[in-house]
């Protein structure tokens, strides 16, 4: 399968179905995706780390294509309103 490009270069669903944690950032908008049964989104707009961060939005999917492609819109949102 052919990887889908997106505005936030995220790699494809087969990355998270192997249980690896992403983060990455476009503008002020910073994001962390971890995994386990299910895609855990969290962003936040300071220039902190995760950890010293107040977490502005969280959002859960399926760990499938739709999931993900969920993921994708929910991250469009977010950085929209950035």
């Amino acid at each position: 399968m052919e990887r889908k490009r997106n505005q936030f270069d995220l790699p494809g669903i087969y990355y998270f179905q192997a249980g690896n944690t992403y983060t990455g950032s476009k503008g002020k908008l910073r994001f962390r995706i971890d995994v386990d049964d299910q895609i855990h989104v969290a962003c936040w707009r300071t220039p902190l780390c995760f950890e010293l961060s107040e977490m502005e939005g969280r959002a859960e999917f399926p760990l499938t294509e739709e999931g993900y492609n969920g993921l994708i819109a929910w991250l469009d949102a977010e950085y929209a309103a950035t």
